[in-house]
């Protein structure tokens, strides 16, 4: 059985709209430059993921046009599988090839160098840290600001933007860049299934492999900082 499609987002009133511009902009922009200006270096990120994630989902849950099926649904169809499963495989080929180009020496280096510390990010990551993103980049994104956006591309565009920018707390383009493409992976797999559960599958796989091929270093102070505190005597 097939996930409905997603619909058109609604027209809004020019005052109306103005409001969600206000509101997208101070989420995906103000917050990230508050956060890229005083916590540079600080294990905060999960902190304040948590918190806003569970403002936005007691939001969510008092807002009669929210379709909450989005957060129970995990099936689709074997299009939307294949499609998750092969672009999964052909990005990690590309971004192991691109850490033994760019970053010589480091491909594999956490599992090698700290197992049992990989071992906990990879259990950890999906659980701690994709969940509460998904809810803030997919879900609240598509619901409450997908009308600012005349097309599918723009609003894609837009969803991988402002996930982007949600990283610029790690202070490096690499992060920036990772999750540009990521965004608009996980954002074009929810809008296709209309599930939370298979984006933040996909998501999690994404993180995970990061972490494995070597470039969890440029994601430091978020799950793998709390992980290595709480191994420490």
């Amino acid at each position: 059985m097939n996930a409905p499609a997603h619909a058109a987002p609604p027209t809004l009133a020019p005052a109306a709209r103005a409001r969600r511009w206000a509101e997208f902009l101070a989420l995906y922009a103000g917050i990230p430059a508050l956060l890229w200006a005083f916590a540079r270096g600080r294990p905060v990120a999960l902190p304040v993921l948590w918190s806003i994630a569970l403002v936005v989902g007691l939001c969510l849950r008092r807002d009669p046009s929210f379709d909450r099926s989005v957060l129970r649904r995990w099936r689709a169809d074997r299009r939307a599988w294949r499609r998750i499963v092969l672009r999964f495989i052909l990005s990690s080929a590309a971004m192991a090839a691109l850490v033994a180009w760019r970053l010589p020496g480091h491909l594999l280096d956490f599992p090698r160098q700290r197992p049992d510390i990989w071992a906990l990010v990879v259990v950890l990551y999906p659980l701690l840290s994709v969940y509460p993103q998904g809810l803030l980049a997919r879900v609240l994104f598509v619901h409450r600001y997908g009308a600012l956006f005349p097309s599918s591309l723009l609003r894609r565009l837009a969803g991988a933007a402002a996930f982007s920018l949600m990283h610029t707390v790690f202070n490096n383009p690499w992060a920036m860049g990772l999750t540009f493409a990521g965004g608009w992976f996980f954002l074009d797999t929810y809008e296709r299934t209309r599930s939370q559960n298979l984006a933040s599958l996909e998501h999690g796989l994404y993180g995970d492999a990061a972490f494995t091929l070597g470039f969890g270093r440029f994601f430091y102070n978020g799950t793998r900082a709390v992980v290595e505190s709480m191994s420490m005597p």
